[in-house]
Parts: structure tokens; C-alpha cells; sequence
């Protein structure tokens, strides 16, 4: 039996997320060993609640329109590579913060 989808817990973190109209948020880079990170937007469920999400090297921005859909409450694993980072904007009117927990294998 095959465990891919194992991950010990590097860290975790909370990034605060501004409305839709406001700055986006990102994060500073991952660590040496972090390979996948978990991320999950708490609120209220809705057409346009959650956040958009962008990961890549440093100065990442996001759109608040084009980029990745990331519902509220519905925890997601993405793959990532060391140093690499996340930027986020609320899909919404709504603020919170976006728990994010890097993962190693």
C-alpha cells in the first residue's frame, strides 16, 4: 500500500487576508524541507466566500479574479517548493486569516 498523500507538520502559520477591494497578504518563504503546505480559509459558506490564492517565488502577487479559488472551509494540500510563497486576497467583503501548515514528507 502506497502512503503519498503522509505528511509530518513542519509548521503552521495564519496570514491575515484583506477584503477584496484591500492589499493582499503573502507570506514569507517556505523553509528547506517543506514540500507541501495545507491551507484553509474559515467563514462563512457562500458563492463568493474563501479567497484567491497565488504560490510561486518571492513578489507573487494575486488577482482578485484570475487566480486560484479557494473556498471557505474546505482545507486543500498543494505542492510546493522550498522558498516559494503565498499570496491571498479575499474573494470577498469578508477578513480573516488564512491557516497555512507546511508539510514535509
Amino acid at each position: 500500500m502506497a502512503y503519498d498523500e503522509i505528511y509530518r507538520i513542519v509548521s503552521s502559520r495564519a496570514l491575515a487576508v484583506s477584503s477584496a477591494g484591500g492589499a493582499q497578504a503573502s507570506t514569507t518563504a517556505f523553509g528547506s524541507q517543506t514540500y507541501a503546505v495545507r491551507l484553509y480559509a474559515p467563514g462563512t459558506v457562500s458563492s463568493t466566500s474563501g479567497c484567491r490564492i497565488a504560490i510561486g517565488l518571492s513578489n507573487v502577487t494575486v488577482s482578485s479574479t484570475a487566480d486560484v479559488y479557494l473556498p471557505a472551509n474546505w482545507p486543500e494540500i498543494w505542492k510546493v517548493s522550498p522558498g516559494q510563497t503565498i499570496a491571498a486576497l479575499s474573494n470577498d467583503a469578508g477578513t480573516f486569516s488564512l491557516n497555512i501548515v507546511e508539510l514535509t514528507k
